[in-house]
């Protein structure tokens, strides 16, 4: 009797301190206590961030649940904090306080703990200790301690990386200190020989051939980097470059997908690739690049720039606690402690750049603030000032350590770009400064704050050859730096809309409502800088703007007006769904300089020729799309007629034209909540007018399901009156009963928040 009192006592109190757990969301918040009753489980927590901030804890979106599956748990009291209030952190940016849930069962050994946007998963409740596919003595990354930091091995309790692979296939012998350790993947087999010692670890690939490895970097004067060279010339080498890579601390429950974003300075696009990571954490793409380049990776909280070369294969290994901690500021983040390691042949541009990546010395924040007291000059002097101070750090940090060529040239033009686009960027940040302080005095600013108009010599900065320089292409602040250019107020007026209507023949007047910029008569009055601009038929916006380019930038024919111009040319032909024709290819080589840039310019042409070819194919059996005709009445009960037709219905009418790009994108976005609801009571009606061309919108209509009209120029104006339609897309709802309950969404672009919008008239 006495021995069963004393187990049922065991386990109404079970206590686990410090519980372990496979996967987190955040590095802030820690469970320090676990306690088990019958009648209660306490959860006592940690949270340290910053001083003046806080948390909340709400009732609706905090709970646990076993990590097998089933019901969510949720929170019912809480000890240091009022549930479903702001809680303000102490001094120190801490707080301390226990939530109480209901009893779980007591064979449950794992719980998943999630408290609104923080997860943490696999808590063990047990006690029983993880299983591990190696020694904990060994588990870590390895680094060679020659001098070079390159990362050979990664050790872990689930996988091993060796070779720019991940290895779970592991079998281990040892004796005493000496280990072997063979690795298979049912292809190929490698077998790694290791010694212990008392911090670092000798290791090879063969038994009588060890070197001394150490989880820690280690600085050696004499290192020398083998075949180092900087990019030159040929630059332009199309191929196929992969990127593949493991998450640390992964778990499938925070999601299976990311994504990479590959830019085109070309076409100014940029692509979007999916990454799909496994059940390991590992994940591996194939990206086409036309250059060496950043792109842009975008996995869960991980947002961060990776370089990838055509040819070459990179392994990275992300450290997901660092992008899970909460950072004070921008600064604070660009400061932050670096983790990722890298193989391949790019390892050591990888790891020279993240010790550059410190040296960024231009805060938004302090440019603003500073900006107030601020004209040009002493704003064009302030970031050179500060451009220096980082050419002095990077030349300071160049001697005290080894760094590869690729990476201070990679950085030298990031500091050289960025500099140029930051000051380029004078009237848009005084103008939003301006607004900012305003605002925070609570007071509107009455006196509206002038365009600041600055002749040829105050551009003096800019690095012309460098801009005219393929090379840069490889810097990812290249490409910011020519838009900025291309679209200077002091080079190129906002023209697109008379431009558009000029080639369409549909010239109309232009009101306030259609652009920041008036017309009077047969000009515009550039609203800044008071200058008239003809717009007639004549109008040439290209030569208008480099002539510009020219006269204020010093930017003549070259490598920079190429790629600007190949933007506008391609542009063109994605919102027209139009190729170039024969006459235009030939053209091509007399206006632009560069034949690189010609040849590519052809080869988007072809490429869209036949994706036109192929969709027009394709749309030949495609369903789910009505082309109807506009009812014949009178303006003002035009759309009415129209959703009349669908009464009984919850309508959303989406006004949209063929060459706008965040009309698309919402179009594309859409589709998977359209699909699924597909047996709801609900209809999606598409609506454009004549600027659309018809046979660009003949192609693109049967890819997106619903009912299609085209409107004439007087019936989208009635329209676009009714529902004050100042931009688009634009979007509006009707309710079944005809009535419009919302005549300008806002949340189209979440297809979450659209679906909740839906739900409230369709669960009516």
């Amino acid at each position: 009797m006495l021995f069963i009192l004393i187990n049922l006592s065991i386990y109404s109190q079970k206590t686990i301190e410090n519980p372990k757990f496979t996967a987190a969301t955040s590095s802030f918040i820690k469970i320090t206590q676990i306690e088990l009753q019958d009648s209660v489980t306490k959860i006592s927590l940690e949270v340290k961030l910053f001083p003046q901030w806080w948390i909340g804890v709400s009732t609706d979106k905090t709970f646990i649940q076993y990590s097998s599956g089933g019901e969510k748990i949720y929170v019912k009291r809480a000890e240091g904090l009022i549930l479903n209030e702001k809680n303000w952190l102490y001094e120190n940016g801490m707080i301390s306080y226990s939530l109480y849930f209901p009893p779980i069962n007591k064979d449950i050994k794992k719980i998943d703990f999630i408290q609104s946007d923080w997860q943490i998963y696999e808590l063990n409740l047990s006690g029983d200790k993880d299983y591990s596919l190696v020694p904990e003595q060994i588990i870590g990354n390895w680094l060679k301690t020659d001098g070079s930091n390159e990362w050979v091995y990664g050790f872990f309790k689930d996988k091993i990386i060796y070779k720019s692979k991940v290895w779970t296939n592991v079998s281990i012998n040892n004796k005493g200190k000496n280990y072997v350790i063979i690795l298979t993947d049912g292809l190929h087999k490698e077998t790694i020989f290791l010694k212990l010692r008392k911090k670092d670890l000798l290791i090879g690939s063969e038994s009588n051939n060890l070197e001394l490895y150490s989880r820690s970097r280690t600085n050696k004067d004499d290192f020398i980097i083998k075949n180092d060279q900087e990019y030159s010339m040929p630059i332009f080498k199309p191929d196929t470059a992969i990127l593949k890579g493991v998450l640390s601390e992964y778990h499938p429950k925070m999601g299976t997908t990311g994504m990479i974003y590959v830019k085109d300075v070309f076409t100014q696009e940029q692509h979007s690739h999916l990454v799909e990571i496994n059940k390991d954490g590992s994940f591996e793409l194939k990206v086409y690049l036309i250059h060496p380049q950043m792109v842009y990776m975008s996995i869960f909280n991980i947002k961060d720039f990776v370089l990838l070369e055509p040819g070459e294969t990179t392994f990275q290994y992300i450290n997901m606690q660092e992008f899970s901690s909460v950072y004070e500021d921008t600064d604070s983040f660009i400061n932050r402690e670096k983790k990722s390691l890298f193989m391949g042949n790019l390892a050591q541009v990888h790891s020279d750049l993240l010790i550059l990546d410190t040296i960024n010395y231009f805060s938004y924040d302090k440019a603003e603030k500073e900006m107030a007291k601020m004209d040009g000059e002493q704003y064009k002097a302030y970031c050179l000032s500060i451009m220096n101070k980082e050419q002095a750090a990077l030349s300071h940090v160049a001697e005290k350590n080894t760094i590869s060529k690729k990476a201070l040239q990679l950085k030298q033009m990031q500091i050289k770009f960025k500099t140029q686009y930051n000051i380029l960027d004078f009237n848009r940040i005084k103008e939003y400064t301006n607004k900012d302080v305003n605002n925070s005095l609570g007071t509107l600013n009455k006196n509206k704050l002038e365009y600041v108009e600055f002749g040829p010599e105050y551009y003096d900065f800019l690095d012309i050859d460098e801009i005219n320089n393929p090379l840069s292409v490889v810097s990812p602040e290249y490409s910011r730096l020519i838009n900025k250019m291309k679209f200077s107020e002091r080079v190129r007026p906002n023209l697109n809309i008379v431009s558009y209507r000029l080639q369409m023949k549909e010239f109309n007047p232009i009101t306030q409502k259609d652009t920041t910029y008036v017309i009077d008569s047969t000009y515009f009055v550039h609203p800044k800088t008071k200058e008239k601009i003809l717009v007639d038929e004549s109008f040439d916006i290209e030569k208008y703007s480099q002539d510009n380019m020219r006269t204020y930038f010093g930017l003549d024919k070259g490598f920079a007006t190429d790629i600007m111009y190949s933007q506008s040319v391609f542009e063109k032909m994605i919102e027209a769904n139009k190729p170039l024709t024969k006459d235009e290819k030939d053209n091509l080589r007399n206006l632009l300089s560069d034949s690189l840039v010609v040849d590519y310019l052809i080869q988007q042409s072809d490429i869209l020729e036949r994706k036109i070819t192929e969709i027009s194919e394709a749309n030949k059996h495609k369903t789910g799309y009505v082309v109807n005709d506009t009812p014949e009445t009178s303006g003002d009960k035009l759309f009415d007629a129209i959703i009349g037709r669908y009464k009984g219905k919850l309508i959303f009418v989406d006004f949209w034209a063929t060459w706008c790009g965040p009309c698309r994108h919402g179009i594309e976005a859409i589709k998977p909540l359209k699909e699924e609801l597909k047996n709801a009571n609900i209809e999606f009606v598409y609506i454009t007018n004549t600027s659309s061309p018809e046979d660009t919108w003949n192609l693109m209509i049967p890819t997106i399901k619903g009912q299609h009209y085209r409107l004439k120029s007087d019936e989208w104006n009635y329209l676009a009156a009714k529902f004050n339609i100042i931009g688009i897309p634009h979007y509006v709802l009707v309710d079944e009963n005809g009535v419009v309950v919302n005549d300008n969404v806002r949340v189209a672009s979440s297809n979450d928040m659209l679906r909740n919008l839906f739900q409230q008239y369709l669960n009516k």
